[in-house]
């Protein structure tokens, strides 16, 4: 009994800190349309009243009208000015509403017209409050016990207190408890049979990861409404040769291997990161804030370490790449994708089994057209400059990924690139091999600075 208690609890705990939009919309037309709802009972009360009372109403049964008309005028206008409320808006917003109402219903049944005093209104408004109003438990609770002792005490204050109406107020209070408990069970019952389908149609079925549609709606949502200057990181994660090992050991092997790489993957990155598997042997995961470069540093590694000494058998040595975009500048998952796959295919041109970090910056609106240098040697890269002469922007970079992260960015600001296909830690082979991969290259003019020196007969 405790442990359900206890489950049912955490439960809701789960559903409305994950779900307080939700709820505060389904609150907020649940109390539009009880202030309808009661204002009309309400005022075909006060016509019955009027006419059975030689057509006088008494004070106290009107006591409630300026609440109706304040909530009446408020509400579509609270809804015009700001359609989106937060959900401690709405909750003020609906206590203000019930307390007004409570005290109202007080007033109208602690002043009865003859001697027979009417106990039946404040126990009817609690057992509503308790079917319509959805929040903690504890927030139900505290106000069901202010509402109970308001009652209480205005009955007090004007001398209609009774042992009859004491033991009414608690009663009211345990069974509207007792109907909110019900309520809020078959309200999380439902969420979690709901929950339970969602995940079943949203993972994927081999690696118990999110599918490639369910993940990337988790990463939309999240970079739509991350915090200004929040940084974090998309990366992307290719399995190496794939076709080679379900060709080499078989589709069984090849499918244990990527279910290996899904706990591999949930091993490695937190409980708060987002990971699915985009199909095939591609996957992506979204790491949330915080979030730096040694965190992502230390993630790669791991990551290739386990799936380098993972055994299938006969099968071993399997191997990923990993192209990792880091946003500090808000990117949209559209710009955040086209660079992490960008870094991807750096990472399949370097020879696989490794991975390339990127970041972006911030792209400003400029006037002249850019040329990018990419080069090692400064000497060389102001000899350029001096043959392009100064109609144009340089952008610099003195290695490989630095120029490719760069050139991707830009791109629809450069005029021309100049590339030294003399880096130490790239071959040419692999410079070619990653812009022959890419679609920009074979839109933007790209020159060799090696070969445009000696055309020029520049000296360094």
């Amino acid at each position: 009994m405790i442990d359900e208690i206890r489950e049912r609890v955490n439960e809701a705990g789960r559903l409305f800190a994950f779900r307080k939009e939700q709820l505060a919309a389904r609150n907020f037309h649940t109390l539009h349309r009880v202030v309808q709802c009661s204002a009309i009972a309400y005022f075909v009360f006060l016509v019955l009243h009027f006419i059975s009372h030689l057509y006088r109403i008494p004070w106290t049964d009107a006591v409630l009208a300026p609440v109706f008309i304040i909530f009446l005028k408020g509400i579509p206008s609270i809804v015009k000015d700001n359609e989106v409320m937060s959900f401690n808006k709405v909750r003020i917003l609906s206590l203000m509403y019930y307390f007004s109402f409570l005290t109202g219903v007080s007033v109208i049944e602690i002043f009865p017209l003859n001697s027979s005093a009417r106990i039946i209104l404040f126990p009817l408004f609690l057992i509503v409050f308790s079917v319509y109003y959805m929040d903690y438990i504890q927030v139900i609770m505290l106000s069901e016990a202010v509402f109970v002792l308001v009652y209480e005490l205005i009955a007090y204050s004007v001398g209609q207190m009774s042992s009859a109406r004491l033991y009414t107020g608690l009663f009211a209070l345990f069974l509207s408890v007792f109907v909110y408990w019900s309520v809020l069970g078959t309200f999380t019952d439902e969420r979690r049979d709901n929950r339970a389908l969602e995940e079943k149609s949203s993972k994927d079925g081999l690696t118990g990861l999110l599918n490639k549609v369910s993940c990337e709606e988790e990463i939309r949502h999240y970079l739509d409404h991350r915090k200004e200057g929040a940084a974090c990181a998309l990366i992307m994660l290719d399995f190496d040769n794939f076709k080679h090992v379900n060709d080499a050991y078989g589709h069984q092997v090849g499918d244990d291997a990527l279910k290996k790489f899904g706990e591999i993957m949930r091993r490695n990155f937190r409980n708060t990161d987002i990971l699915g598997r985009m199909g095939g042997d591609e996957f992506m995961a979204l790491v949330r804030e915080p979030v730096s470069e040694e965190i992502l540093i230390k993630i790669c590694n791991s990551v290739e370490y386990e799936l380098a000494t993972s055994r299938f058998g006969e099968a071993k040595g399997f191997t990923c790449s990993i192209g990792v975009a880091r946003d500090p500048e808000g990117y949209s998952f559209e710009g955040l994708y086209h660079v992490a796959d960008d870094a991807l295919y750096e990472a399949k041109a370097r020879g696989k089994a490794q991975y390339v970090l990127w970041s972006t910056k911030k792209i400003v609106p400029m006037n002249k057209r850019i040329i990018y240098i990419a080069s090692g040697d400064r000497k060389k890269r102001e000899a350029i400059k001096r043959i392009c002469g100064s109609d144009y922007l340089y952008y610099e970079a003195d290695t490989a990924t630095e120029a490719f992260n760069d050139i991707s960015l830009y791109g629809d600001h450069l005029e021309s690139i100049y590339f030294d296909y003399s880096y130490e830690d790239i071959t040419k082979d692999q410079i070619r091999e990653y812009m022959d991969s890419r679609p920009l290259y074979s839109v933007l003019p790209v020159h060799d600075v090696e070969l445009e020196l000696k055309k020029s007969k520049i000296e360094l």
